[in-house]
């Protein structure tokens, strides 16, 4: 049976092995501040479905017709410059 004095050391021991695996591994990228927050949306399924009927019709992507629908929302009641 391990005392509690080597339980400790056998504790601090794997946390250093651990923080030098870490240490070795390759740090990701900076991510670059586009001053953009990403959401999420829970839609219906027949309206996701009509959305992306409506997306290639036009030919566009169904984020960038949602995102010109909330555009033209504030822009309809004056809360956003054209």
């Amino acid at each position: 049976m391990i005392d509690d004095e080597g339980l400790r050391t056998a504790i601090a021991t794997a946390i250093d092995a651990l923080v030098e695996v870490a240490e070795q591994l390759p740090q990701p990228e900076a991510k670059r501040d586009d001053a953009k927050t990403a959401t999420l949306l829970r839609l219906d399924r027949d309206l996701l479905a009509e959305l992306k009927v409506f997306a290639v019709q036009q030919r566009r992507r169904v984020n960038d017709v949602i995102l010109e629908a909330i555009r033209n929302h504030l822009e309809l009641h004056g809360r956003r410059a054209a």
